[in-house]
């Protein structure tokens, strides 16, 4: 009968981990993300700047987490063929491919409410993409422009969270920075991916043309 101590254990969770690594890399890698360039980059963050970019979305209330599953059910549905399709409408309906990140940003003087969106494939324009079958899923087009980002992996608890907005507003400061908009919590994983490997980010619109130029 073989003897299992602590060793062992350790061994048998470092295999584990190691032979799905490679399934979870995929997960982020092969996803389409929307498009930017990253401008200057500092110790605990960088300034990107993005491209206009689309996004599926809807308005959700809840605890943190509870408001994100909410949102995700409701998306996932859209994408996954709950619309009707403009490009082929003897089709009916259209699936698209999943993309990443899942933003979230809580909605400004009030409480437990967010906006959380899907990033659109960029080969659709708002005139092409599918009728949304559920009138709570809305297509709105993000500006782009001039974005601090801050990553970070691990859980995707609110106060994890809440902890690297604050230390990002701190370093946008003492860089010279000023916000100009709300901070959006990017998440570019599964939820079924191991959290020590997942990417996540705060996102926190800037400006200062005097040090970066808008392009």
């Amino acid at each position: 009968m073989i003897q299992f101590n602590k060793n062992t254990s350790l061994f048998l969770l470092l295999l584990t981990i190691i032979n799905i690594m490679p399934q979870y890399a995929v997960d982020f890698l092969n996803l389409e993300k929307p498009q930017y360039e990253v401008v200057q980059k500092f110790d605990t963050f960088e300034v990107r700047n993005y491209k206009p970019y689309l996004v599926a979305q809807v308005q959700v209330e809840g605890r943190f987490k509870e408001a994100g599953n909410k949102a995700f059910k409701l998306l996932a549905g859209y994408i996954f063929g709950k619309n009707r399709s403009v490009i082929k409408p003897e089709a009916g309906n259209e699936k698209m491919k999943m993309t990443a990140p899942v933003n979230m940003m809580e909605i400004p003087d009030t409480q437990d409410k967010y906006y959380v969106q899907f990033f659109m494939p960029t080969k659709y324009t708002k005139d092409t993409l599918p009728i949304p079958d559920d009138s709570r899923v809305k297509i709105e087009l993000m500006p782009g422009g001039l974005t601090a980002a801050l990553k970070y992996s691990g859980t995707w608890s609110r106060r994890r969270y809440l902890r690297k907005k604050v230390s990002l507003k701190k370093a946008i400061i003492e860089k010279g920075f000023l916000a100009q908009g709300n901070a959006i919590f990017a998440r570019y994983n599964s939820p079924f991916s191991l959290w020590f490997m997942r990417r996540n980010e705060v996102l926190i619109p800037i400006k200062n043309s005097d040090r970066f130029p808008t392009r």
